[in-house]
């Protein structure tokens, strides 16, 4: 029975000295992983953050879609240390649960990363504050094409928030939108629209994941969408816009209805290039350069219809030699483009039309009005060219290492003269008026305003000699 209970009595203590033994483990844990933090806190961030928030001095608690968000300090309290307190607790409920033989529920999988102060979310309606960017897709049932732009006007997908009666617009050419940056998880309300459509196309349906744990896609067209924390997918951590996720966009779905035929003749056509829409990235990809949203298609100063496969129209075409102009900064790195063509129209619709680039427009391009028709034998007239030359104006002749610049819509051109090249051929001008500089060493610059016209235009510029 002595030796029984001898047993019993160290059995006991041999669990407690393993019980502290494994406390103080812990506590040292717990005191160079709290420090760690610290210093991982001031390290640089990377770059993209998956499933994440961004700030300096707290962090959030990220579950799985649809999880909730806690938030705490980083910053060490001089007063308490409550990292401290945390770790023996958590050694405590530990031990606790190990006497008791009761099981310890594995914790969710959780992302841990920087997140700004709450203020953000009040001051992001007033435009200095973070964003939150919801990907959206546009599509036309049945496969069929996207207006982009209309007579001038450009079809947008509207998100008017409920409490402040603020809209946030899309254009349907581009693939996100951004709304002021929620970090609660009781939801801010939009009012879901789309603006500006053309005759012809009507809104079927608009879905987005229900503000609700898990993934359930409800119609927004008839109710309203519902934003928090939860729309939240990634952010990067030196930019004021975080992301939605990419595979749980915003969807409109477009349908086409009848519409009375449109009168007169129609110009039909497509640019090679010019209309570059966006693709929603991949989760984990990378968006890229997205370019700009502006694009403008005309004939003889008239808006036509632009499509986002590239293709563009114009109804009602009156006969005549019409400039056909696209203008767009989509694509690339957002540079303005333009491309044009010569069409004649007569009697009937005009398929086919292509485009061709073209360094500037003409200053006037948008009162140009239709030129006379060409005689019925004659094809289709190409872009029009310029031969230029400059002379001295006393002697009428070529100038030596002359230089002129051509100035309309766009980056002006400089050509540049040689004994060897007196002449100079400038081709892919529209019929316009536009401004040409010329000058020289030795003589004085003059700007000469003209007008070109279809085909090839030589033009003579004249200038003096300095004054001795």
């Amino acid at each position: 029975m002595i030796i029984q209970g001898y047993r019993v009595v160290n059995s006991h203590l041999q669990s407690a000295i393993a019980a502290m033994l494994f406390v103080a483990a812990w506590v040292m844990i717990g005191y160079w992983q709290s420090d760690r933090d610290l210093h991982a806190s001031s390290a640089p961030p990377p770059e993209h953050i998956s499933t994440s928030l961004a700030a300096k001095n707290s962090i959030v608690v990220l579950t799985p879609f649809g999880g909730s968000i806690k938030t705490k300090s980083l910053l060490p309290t001089p007063a308490v240390n409550s990292e401290s307190k945390d770790v023996v607790a958590g050694a405590i409920q530990a031990i606790t649960a190990i006497v008791t033989a009761q099981p310890v529920e594995p914790a969710r999988a959780l992302v841990m990363v920087p997140t700004p102060p709450v203020q953000a979310r009040q001051t992001a309606e007033s435009g200095n504050g973070r964003t939150l960017a919801l990907f959206v897709s546009v599509q036309v049932e049945g496969g069929g094409r996207l207006p982009i732009s209309v007579n001038g006007r450009y079809p947008r997908l509207r998100l008017t928030k409920i409490d402040t009666n603020i809209p946030y617009e899309m254009r349907l050419n581009s693939v996100f939108i951004d709304v002021p940056l929620n970090l609660e998880t009781r939801p801010d309300e939009y009012k879901v629209s789309v603006e500006d459509l053309p005759d012809g196309y009507s809104v079927k349906s608009i879905t987005y994941p229900a503000d609700e744990p898990g993934v359930r896609l409800v119609d927004v067209k008839n109710q309203n969408l519902q934003i928090s924390s939860r729309a939240i997918n990634a952010a990067f951590r030196s930019a004021p816009r975080m992301w939605g996720a990419p595979d749980l966009p915003i969807t409109v779905t477009l349908s086409r209805i009848s519409s009375p035929a449109p009168a007169g003749i129609r110009v039909r056509g497509s640019s090679e290039g010019m209309i570059v829409i966006p693709r929603i990235p991949i989760l984990g990809g990378n968006l890229g350069s997205t370019g700009g949203t502006e694009v403008e298609v005309l004939i003889s100063g008239k808006s036509g219809t632009v499509y986002g496969n590239g293709e563009f129209e114009f109804d009602g075409v009156s006969p005549g030699l019409h400039s056909v102009i696209l203008i767009s900064n989509m694509g690339g790195n957002g540079e303005q483009h333009y491309a044009a063509a010569e069409v004649v129209v007569r009697d009937r619709d005009v398929e086919s039309v292509a485009l061709q680039p073209v360094p500037f427009l003409p200053k006037n391009y948008r009162s140009a009005r239709a030129l006379r028709l060409p005689a019925d034998d004659l094809p289709p007239p190409l872009l029009s060219s310029l031969t230029v030359r400059v002379l001295d104006e006393s002697t009428q002749q070529p100038i030596d290492s002359a230089y002129v610049t051509i100035s309309g819509v766009g980056a002006p051109t400089k050509i540049y003269f040689a004994t060897s090249m007196p002449v100079r051929n400038v081709p892919n001008v529209l019929p316009g008026e536009y401004d040409l500089t010329a000058g020289a060493y030795g003589y004085q610059s003059a700007t000469h305003t003209i007008t070109v016209g279809v085909g090839n235009n030589p033009i003579d510029l004249s200038i003096a000699r300095n004054p001795k």
